[in-house]
């Protein structure tokens, strides 16, 4: 979305956010660039909501578009890997949590390479 930094999903959204959904009715826009994913849906509201005003970053964003459509398959396998680090950053959150009970600090380190080994 920038050259230059990330793009923050978190960021608040523009005060009149809710009116522009409402009147716009463009909820029915954003469920369907998400096609039920959640992760998509919330970054469909910060991009559509989010506008830009300077032409640098307009352009990046047209050559990046363009980019993508001339290779999808591609932006697919990025989109696939960046979805299973996620899911992966959570797994290993959770079993982390889960083995910091002092009885199983030991057994944590074997657990976690045996996972994933598995996965």
């Amino acid at each position: 979305m920038y050259r230059d930094r990330d793009f923050d999903v978190s960021r608040p959204l523009p005060a009149n956010s809710e009116a522009l959904i409402q009147d716009l009715e463009l909820n029915t826009l954003f469920r369907a660039m998400a096609d039920d994913d959640k992760f998509l849906l919330e970054v469909a509201r910060q991009a559509v909501l989010s506008s830009l005003v300077d032409a640098p970053s307009i352009m990046y964003r047209q050559q990046v578009l363009k980019d993508c459509l001339e290779h999808p398959s591609v932006i697919r396998e990025l989109y696939d890997v960046a979805v299973e680090a996620i899911r992966n950053e959570k797994e290993s959150w959770w079993l982390s949590s889960y083995f910091r009970s002092p009885s199983l600090i030991s057994a944590r380190q074997p657990v976690c390479l045996s996972y994933s080994l598995l996965h």
